[in-house]
């Protein structure tokens, strides 16, 4: 039986009452709530008791446990292994009142080692238990560590428990903004879910963050720009939304992407200068100088006009108006080197096309015989 009363020496229950009935749980979850300082040194047979052969005596220590960790949680990080066998119990009873306890030691390295056997109970047959599962992983203040369960996260955004599924997607968005080298493997599965998910919430969690991230990484950028070419295009203006800001961001971040997506994807290059177009001329918009910027790298004459309204417009502001003229002198740049290039290749086929021409090399052969002699025949005024 689970001693209530911290003094060793002492038999004394606190209230007459026994512990091992709802009455004497109450009474010692009561005191340790009013003092939880007083049952500190009663810890270590708490956490003995987590070992008990007997059930309830098990759940009292964790219980007792749980009240301790509400205000001090690191005098009861010792418990944590005892606690995770308590979360593999049959009894699905013990396995909620190990997760309540868990919960509270969220700060805990020593919860690591457990999160494999945590994120199973996502799919445990008491809903409750799947939920308190849920919580405890989403409350565990170490994302560097879910790259041991990121994949059993992932397949939970699929889980039928919306709760489930919106803690799972929490535990990923923490992965993102604390570790995005983590996520990289799983990038294309994660857009792709994005984009078939019916879910709102997600979309909003998700989209903006993986592709904030993922512009400024060299590695998969062709997976990234092959799902913003779907969201651009996409029914819902979210997805859109996403996708623009996504690729102002590729080619502010990036300006030799230009280049590859005119390669990779050259029918999206009127669609974004539309957009960006659209954009830059919109006073409301606070991307204005980025879109711009983008314009500047895509290097499309049909947005000069639009640039050179906003250059000329005194009413616009001046950081607006500097990143106008920068874009139009990249475009211009852009239309003389192209040009150059044309009349280069033009140059070289016409070469290639008369070297190739039997009549052509004959004449060009007859008129190197001809210089030949002349340079041979003698000066008539050496005579």
């Amino acid at each position: 039986m689970v001693d209530s009363n911290p003094d060793k020496n002492s038999d004394h229950d606190g209230e007459g009452s026994n512990p091992g009935t709802p009455e004497g749980v109450r009474n010692i979850l009561d005191r340790i709530n009013e003092n939880p300082t007083e049952f500190r040194g009663a810890i270590p047979r708490f956490v003995d008791g987590l070992d008990h052969e007997n059930q309830p005596e098990r759940l009292t220590s964790a219980l007792a446990l749980g009240a301790i960790a509400e205000s001090e949680p690191t005098w009861v990080r010792p418990a944590i292994p005892r606690l995770l066998d308590l979360i593999e119990e049959p009894d699905s009873l013990c396995r909620r009142v190990g997760l309540h306890v868990l919960n509270q030691l969220n700060d805990s390295p020593e919860l690591a080692d457990g999160l494999p056997t945590i994120v199973t109970l996502l799919y445990d047959d008491d809903t409750e238990v799947q939920e308190l599962a849920a919580d405890t992983l989403m409350t565990y203040n170490r994302p560097s560590e879910y790259d041991q369960i990121l994949e059993s996260l992932i397949r939970a955004l699929e889980h039928e428990n919306d709760l489930v599924q919106d803690r799972a997607a929490t535990c990923i968005c923490s992965v993102i903004e604390e570790d995005f080298e983590l996520i990289e493997p799983y990038l294309d599965r994660l857009l792709t879910h994005i984009e078939t998910d019916d879910n709102p919430g997600m979309l909003m969690i998700f989209a903006g963050r993986i592709i904030e991230k993922a512009v400024t990484r060299d590695t998969n950028q062709e997976v990234l720009v092959d799902h913003l070419s779907i969201m651009l295009e996409h029914e819902r203006d979210a997805f859109r939304h996403h996708a623009k800001d996504g690729f102002r961001q590729l080619l502010t971040e990036s300006p030799d992407a230009a280049e590859s997506l005119k390669t990779t994807h050259p029918d999206l290059i009127p669609l974004l200068v539309r957009e960006f177009t659209e954009q830059a001329s919109d006073d409301s918009n606070d991307n204005r100088r980025e879109c711009i910027h983008a314009l500047g790298h895509l290097g499309e004459e049909t947005a000069l006009p639009t640039l050179e309204e906003i250059v000329e417009d005194e009413a616009v502001a001046d950081g607006v108006r500097d990143a106008g003229e920068i874009a139009i002198k990249r475009i211009r740049a852009e239309e003389v080197l192209s040009t150059h290039q044309r009349e280069r290749s033009v140059s070289e086929r016409t070469r290639d096309e008369e070297s190739a021409d039997p009549s052509v090399e004959s004449l060009r052969d007859s008129q190197r015989t001809a210089e030949d002699i002349n340079t041979r025949r003698p000066n008539n005024d050496e005579f």
